[in-house]
């Protein structure tokens, strides 16, 4: 069992308030790259890591990723406040537009 497994147990088992600052940056960090790596950003706001999304961006600024919190950022400008909204049609209508913002 890796370091990082028990943690995100902790996480899908009691949620994100369940974690202190160091552990959320480690989910939030690990969730991101485990789901675009598998499956682009489709497959990150389809499942659970889509659910702190906006976590994922602090994060990632706080491990100094400033170039990948403002691409995780600009997703979910394309969001909105709907960034939980999970169907599929909603959720690729706006990975298209993603496509098309220049970083």
């Amino acid at each position: 069992m890796g370091l990082v497994d028990p943690i995100i147990d902790k996480y899908l088992g009691a949620g994100s308030e369940s974690l202190n600052e160091h552990e959320l940056v480690m989910v939030c960090v690990w969730m991101l790259e485990a789901e675009v790596n598998n499956g682009g950003f489709n497959q990150f706001f389809w499942n659970s890591a889509g659910d702190i999304s906006i976590e994922t961006v602090a994060s990632l600024h706080k491990i100094g990723a400033s170039k990948t919190a403002s691409i995780v950022e600009a997703a979910n400008a394309n969001f909105g406040e709907m960034v939980h909204l999970k169907t599929e049609k909603f959720v690729n209508r706006n990975l298209r537009r993603l496509r098309k913002v220049e970083f």
